[in-house]
């Protein structure tokens, strides 16, 4: 007998061809405010104390001391330090196809549980609240919906581009935006095209995917033709192959740490290594969707997730 997850996304699939969301801003569907998603105390926006304070080289240091005779630019007395603004974090998770919690809301989908605890352990060691993004698909895989921590009671709907577009106009508000992406399956296709296109301006701390699918080489109408062939898809058995090997290695290179989690014990639906990032190979048991799904509730997967972010953002 198919498992219930499977059910689920084979049903949504088919839903695709009978209705499509428009792109463009909306408020929740049942028109009330959307629900944010769980905060912990540190998002009354404390800081903690004058020592916790984490600067943008990430070690807490302040600016280099200038040479006897110098002149500080601020107007400050020769030979003092220069203090440096604190760096802001900020966390992008975005999740697969159909991961949009009840009435498409990004705030309860099913990538919520693992922002959480990676959020919660963050603001723990460092007294400070991410700045976030959340992210999810519903039936339309050509529009991602997304709300932001920097605009209450608002939830998008738009391209990948449009989503892009609009995070990057609130990072130009921030002081010294330190980014951190992490997505599953679509939304780790998404999480790949973001980081990569994300402006210079902005400093990408990290990347973590975990089984990305590419949209484009798996599309839902090639998934269901895998399932009744019975054979699955090579689109739908790969990591996304629509990136080329150039752009891979800058994204590599730009993040500093990627980290790529990926199983191939799903004969529907799983990722593969990837040769520009830092692969782990997970297993999980189950049938059909369950192992690619098995990511988000890996304590193991968001302790590692965790202390990426953690020890990247603590690195000069």
């Amino acid at each position: 007998m198919a498992d219930v997850g499977f059910l689920r996304f084979l049903l949504l699939t088919v839903s695709l061809t009978l209705a499509t969301t428009g792109c463009g801003h909306s408020k929740h569907p049942s028109g009330q405010p959307a629900p944010t998603a769980p905060s912990s105390p540190s998002d009354s926006g404390q800081s903690g104390t004058a020592d916790d304070q984490v600067h943008p080289n990430g070690s807490g240091q302040v600016g280099t001391t200038p040479a006897a005779g110098d002149q500080n630019t601020n107007g400050t007395p020769t030979g003092q330090q220069v203090p440096q603004s604190p760096a802001t974090p900020v966390f992008a998770f975005m999740g697969g196809y159909t991961s949009c919690g009840p009435e498409g809301d990004p705030a309860q989908m099913d990538m919520v549980s693992m922002f959480t605890k990676i959020k919660q352990a963050f603001e723990a060691k460092y007294h400070v609240s991410p700045v976030y993004l959340l992210s999810c698909y519903t039936v339309d895989y050509l529009a991602v919906r997304f709300t932001l921590s920097t605009v209450k009671d608002q939830v998008y709907n738009e391209t990948v581009d449009g989503m892009l577009n609009e995070w990057e106009s609130q990072l130009a508000q921030l002081t010294n935006p330190v980014v951190y992406v992490v997505g599953h399956s679509y939304g780790g296709w998404t999480a790949m095209d973001t980081a990569l296109k994300l402006d210079s301006r902005f400093r990408l701390g990290g990347l973590v995917t975990l089984d990305p699918i590419s949209k484009m080489d798996c599309t839902p109408d090639k998934f269901l033709a895998g399932v009744f062939n019975f054979g699955g898809s090579e689109g739908c058995q790969r990591a996304p192959t629509d990136f080329s090997d150039a752009e891979l290695a800058a994204l590599a290179k730009r993040a500093g740490t990627w980290l790529n989690f990926y199983e191939n014990q799903s004969d529907l639906l799983h990722s593969s290594a990837i040769a520009s990032a830092q692969n782990i190979q997970r297993q999980y048991s189950g049938v059909g969707l369950d192992p690619h799904m098995g990511f988000l509730s890996d304590a193991t997967v968001a302790d590692d997730v965790t202390n990426m972010i953690v020890s990247r953002f603590a690195a000069p």
